[in-house]
């Protein structure tokens, strides 16, 4: 609902855009605002790497690529291409939009208070979050057949042993399976 929602005010009009870029790129929200238009090309970007890989290509499928192009030339803050929001700011903002966008739906959360646990239930807006794009990347992939190790490069996750052994042929892998995204439904 929400890449399709057209909101009223600029702010929540660049959080929407961020947020699915986030969900269809599989970049951290710290990631997005590292991004300058000199590391967008046609089909991938270019990131600064960790530890022994000083930089590799991150494949962009046809609607992250999409997204990401309306900022290209419109570079804010320190020559970023997304605008800056303060994590906590970025986080209020996308729960307005989900609510705007009428993602009501309850959704049962846990809480604990001193030694006890419960349920509450609570509209899903509420609990809308930049962690929560990063989940849906991962959710869509693994539903469109994306393997784990591929997702794990894709949202520079440590979750495998063996990641940066084999980080440049996943890099390979990533461009081929970055495409599932592109045959994801409109109502995915």
């Amino acid at each position: 609902r929400i890449w399709r929602f057209e909101p009223l005010s600029p702010e929540l009009t660049e959080v929407r855009d961020i947020f699915c870029f986030m969900c269809f790129s599989g970049l951290k929200l710290s990631r997005i605002y590292q991004l300058k238009s000199s590391n967008i090309y046609p089909g991938y970007i270019s990131l600064q790497g960790n530890g022994k890989f000083q930089s590799f290509n991150l494949p962009l499928n046809e609607r992250a690529y999409g997204i990401i192009g309306q900022y290209i030339d419109k570079e804010g803050q320190g020559g970023n291409c997304f605008p800056y929001y303060r994590h906590p700011d970025f986080n209020r903002h996308l729960k307005q939009l989900g609510k705007n966008a009428g993602i009501i739906r309850f959704v049962n959360v846990s809480f604990y208070s001193g030694t006890e646990k419960g349920l509450r239930q609570v509209p899903k807006y509420e609990v809308l979050s930049s962690k929560v794009a990063i989940n849906t990347f991962l959710y869509n992939g693994l539903k469109l057949g994306i393997s784990a190790e591929v997702l794990s490069f894709l949202t520079d996750r440590k979750t495998l042993a063996s990641i940066d052994r084999i980080r440049p042929i996943l890099e390979h892998a990533a461009y081929e399976d970055i495409r599932k995204f592109d045959n994801l439904q409109a109502d995915e």
